[in-house]
C-alpha cells in the first residue's frame, strides 16, 4: 500500500520555450516582422482573389401573399374573329375593336390554410356568334403581390398569356406557376417598396396605347415583376373539368352566365409556389460573410508560416541568439 502510494505521477506539465533573440537591423528581425505582416496581410488578399469575398447578392425562398385584383383584358383573335375585353371600364372604353363580356368565374384556394394563396383557378366563357372562332389568345392576368420577410414589397403584377393553335377549338387551359422575375437584386429597407403598386390600366390614356402589347411594353421596363413559367396548355373540345366553389364576377358579384349555344372558355389554373428573391445584402451581413472567409483562410496561411518559422530559426537559417530556459525545481 505505501509503495503505491510513493509511485511518482504526472499532475501538471507547461512547455519549455526556447527564445530566439537577434538585433532589429538583423536579417533574422527583417524575416520575423515580413512572416508576421505576412500573416495577417496574405489572408485578405487571398480571400480577396476569390469570387464571393465581397457578397453583392443573396437569395432566400418566401412564399408571397397573392391576390387577384378581378383585372383581366383578353383578346381574341380567329379566321374571320376578333373579340376584345377588359375588366377595367376606363380601359374597355380606350379599346378599339368588338367588345363581349364573357361570364367570369374565379377562385382563390388556401390548401394548408396558412392565410396564403397555394393556387389560383380562372374561367372565362366568352360566347361566340355563328361563324366565329378562336385559335389565337392574348391575355393579361394582374394580381396584388406582396413580400412581407426580409424584402417588404407591394407590387401589382400581370401575367401574359399568348397562346395560339393551328386550328380553332371551343376550349383552352392553361397551367403554370407564378414567379418573381427581377432585373436587378432588391435593396434592404425598412421601408415598404411600393415603386409598382400603382395600376398599369391606369398609366393607359389614348386608344393607342390600349392594348396588350402596350401594357407588356410597361411591364417589361420593371425592374420586377411576376411571370407564368413553367406554362402548359391544351387546345381541345372539352376543358378543365373542375368549377370553382362560390364562382364570383371580376367585381365581386355572384357568377350567373346565360346558356349560350357557342362559347370559347379559357381556363387558367395558377400555383403560387415559394419564390426565390435575390437581394442586397446589408453592410453588416457583407462583413459577416467576408470575416469569415478571411477567418478561414487566416489559419490555413498560419499553418505554413508556423513551419517557414519553424525551419528558419530552429535550423539556425539566420544568424540569432537562443537563450534555454532556466528550471527552478522546489522541494515541499
Amino acid at each position: 500500500m505505501g509503495g503505491t502510494l510513493g509511485r511518482i505521477v504526472v499532475v501538471h506539465s507547461t512547455p519549455l520555450s526556447r527564445v530566439f533573440r537577434a538585433p532589429l537591423g538583423s536579417s533574422a528581425a527583417c524575416i520575423s516582422i515580413l512572416l508576421f505582416c505576412a500573416l495577417w496581410i496574405l489572408p485578405f488578399f487571398i480571400a480577396f482573389a476569390t469570387p464571393s469575398f465581397w457578397i453583392k447578392e443573396e437569395s432566400y425562398y418566401e412564399r408571397p401573399d397573392v391576390h387577384f385584383r378581378h383585372e383581366v383584358v383578353v383578346e381574341l383573335s380567329g379566321p374571320a374573329t376578333f373579340l376584345t375585353w377588359s375588366s377595367s371600364k376606363s380601359f374597355s372604353s380606350l379599346v378599339t375593336g368588338t367588345k363581349r363580356a364573357p361570364a367570369v368565374k374565379a377562385r382563390e384556394v388556401d390548401k394548408d390554410f396558412d392565410g396564403l394563396v397555394d393556387e389560383f383557378f380562372l374561367s372565362l366563357s366568352m360566347p361566340m356568334a355563328t361563324g366565329e372562332s378562336v385559335n389565337h389568345l392574348y391575355a393579361a392576368i394582374f394580381f396584388q403581390y406582396n413580400l412581407k420577410k426580409r424584402i417588404k414589397m407591394q407590387m401589382e403584377g400581370a401575367l401574359f398569356i399568348d397562346e395560339s393553335f393551328p386550328t380553332s377549338a371551343p376550349f383552352l387551359d392553361i397551367y403554370g406557376s407564378m414567379n418573381l422575375q427581377q432585373q436587378e437584386p432588391l435593396p434592404v429597407l425598412s421601408a415598404t417598396r411600393k415603386v409598382y403598386n400603382g395600376s398599369m390600366l391606369s398609366d393607359t390614356s389614348t386608344s393607342s396605347d390600349a392594348s396588350i402589347s402596350h401594357l407588356m411594353m410597361l411591364n417589361s421596363q420593371r425592374n420586377e415583376s411576376i411571370l407564368l413559367h413553367p406554362k402548359y396548355s391544351h387546345w381541345g373540345p372539352s376543358g378543365y373539368n373542375t368549377q370553382p366553389h362560390n364562382p364570383v364576377l371580376y367585381d365581386g358579384s355572384t357568377a350567373t352566365a346565360n346558356p349560350q349555344t357557342s362559347s370559347f372558355t379559357m381556363s387558367f389554373l395558377i400555383a403560387v409556389p415559394p419564390q426565390k428573391v435575390v437581394y442586397q445584402p446589408g453592410f453588416f451581413e457583407t462583413m459577416k460573410f467576408g470575416w469569415v472567409q478571411y477567418i478561414s483562410v487566416f489559419w490555413l496561411v498560419w499553418g505554413v508560416i508556423y513551419v517557414a518559422r519553424y525551419f528558419v530559426f530552429d535550423r539556425y537559417m539566420v544568424s540569432v541568439l537562443v537563450t534555454q530556459p532556466t528550471i527552478h525545481e522546489h522541494a515541499f
